[in-house]
């Protein structure tokens, strides 16, 4: 969550120079509902004129759309999160949540174990004996996407 908090601040610091962030409104929602809208809710009556929020997790997209929603800011503020549960699915649809960002999770799975079944089975020749030479078969890092829900696809990720 860290890494995506950054990764948000930096690309806006690289591409929307004036788009203020500060360390002053960032809320430590702890994968939380609860704690994103209490946290939200200080912030909000604090800095009144937020146009937009990040929310690092499906929860505390929830918990930063009831604190919005509750102060009477749903027209003023756009909401991103990222990840994806039924209650961001619903905010999706609701408008209360403009879109949330959904990691290929299925890939996760799918290519680790591939990965698994390939070391296991000495289906990887990268060179002659990996092992004695130190060095892993596989990638250092796999990048299996990122997809953006928004109203217009959200019926494709909710539960069959």
């Amino acid at each position: 969550h860290v890494q995506r908090r950054q990764g948000f601040i930096d690309t806006l610091a690289a591409e929307y120079p004036n788009v203020v962030t500060s360390s002053d409104l960032i809320v430590d929602d702890q994968n939380n509902s609860t704690l994103a809208a209490q946290g939200m809710a200080a912030v909000l009556q604090a800095n009144p004129d937020i146009k937009g929020i990040f929310a690092t997790n499906a929860l505390g997209g929830v918990g930063v759309s009831q604190a919005v929603r509750e102060a009477g800011l749903g027209e003023q503020i756009k909401i991103i999160a990222f990840d994806y549960d039924e209650g961001t699915l619903d905010l999706i649809d609701g408008g209360q949540l403009s879109a949330t960002l959904a990691q290929g999770t299925w890939q996760m799975g799918y290519w680790g174990m591939k990965m698994v079944y390939a070391v296991a089975n000495g289906l990887i020749k990268s060179v002659s004996d990996w092992s004695a030479a130190g060095i892993s078969p596989l990638p250092p890092n796999v990048d299996t996407g990122v997809v953006v829900i928004t109203k217009d696809n959200s019926r494709y990720w909710r539960a069959s």
